[in-house]
């Protein structure tokens, strides 16, 4: 039986596949398929048809944070699959709002349809969780991520509100974390929490077993060249042996990835399919 993960949806593409703003993982892991995030729009259900993946046959959902570029698809996917493990923090279907450059405030949270699709799924279906919990044996649920590193921000202007009173420190930022006899795969949604902090919490709910697969969006789109070397100084030092930055990653820091963490690092990309 073999461990896999397929990018449904990333950033990136070639044709056939389609790509948007978004994100959404197929894992395989030990018989079970988890569904990590449901992206945005059509290219979800476009690349799934073309990749053979039967959005009816899941045995878990979950969700990394509650922003529509991961939970878009959270409606349709809930009606296939009526009575599936789904797992969240509950700040996920909060509103919530960002500032863009152009100085227009716009909402980034779940669409109506998709929070109404998820807050009114089977209450025994329906795991809302705070802390780190095993979904299946060997496959972790990271629970809300500490900020000891201050200087990993959420990576953007972030709000509770239009009136952007209140910041929006995305506290339901979660990852996944496979773990194997001598160590662990880190899997990553968005990352708000950074990638720093991220590794940290994981290696402290699984013994401080070493972290040697680092996928995902690690949110450095608006970072400074300073926290994407402390980021790459970080992940050498801890000799993370394969690096696969997605999503929200952004150009400068690939590049940097690329250059500096040489043979280590591939990038993120629809379609794409990876032994775990």
């Amino acid at each position: 039986m073999s461990n896999q993960l397929t990018v449904i949806v990333d950033n990136r593409a070639e044709k056939p596949y389609q790509k948007e703003h978004g994100f959404s993982l197929l894992i395989e892991w030990n018989g079970k398929r988890i569904l990590f995030d449901t992206a945005q729009g059509k290219a979800f259900f476009h690349n799934a048809e073309l990749l053979g993946i039967s959005l009816e046959q899941l045995d878990a959902l979950i969700l990394s944070h509650g922003h529509y570029d991961h939970g878009g698809n959270l409606a349709a996917v809930l009606e296939k699959n009526p009575h599936m493990p789904v797992y969240a923090h509950p700040d996920c279907v909060i509103d919530r709002y960002s500032l863009h450059k152009d100085g227009k405030i716009v909402p980034v949270n779940l669409s109506e349809k998709d929070r109404k699709a998820l807050l009114s799924h089977p209450e025994e279906s329906l795991h809302w969780c705070r802390e780190a919990e095993e979904v299946f044996p060997g496959l972790w649920f990271s629970g809300s991520i500490p900020r000891i590193h201050e200087d990993e921000d959420t990576g953007g202007s972030f709000f509770l509100e239009k009136e952007m009173v209140h910041t929006d420190s995305i506290p339901d930022d979660i990852s996944i974390c496979l773990e194997y006899e001598d160590h662990l795969s880190l899997i990553c949604g968005c990352c708000h929490a950074g990638v720093r902090n991220t590794i940290d919490r994981v290696q402290a709910i699984r013994n401080q077993k070493s972290v040697e697969f680092l996928m995902g969006g690690f949110h450095l789109v608006h970072a400074g060249e300073k926290r994407i070397s402390d980021t790459i100084s970080f992940i050498d030092d801890h000799q993370i042996r394969r690096i696969i930055p997605a999503h929200c990653t952004g150009e400068l820091a690939m590049k940097r990835f690329k250059q500096e963490l040489s043979g280590k690092v591939s990038f993120g990309l629809a379609g794409l399919k990876l032994p775990l």
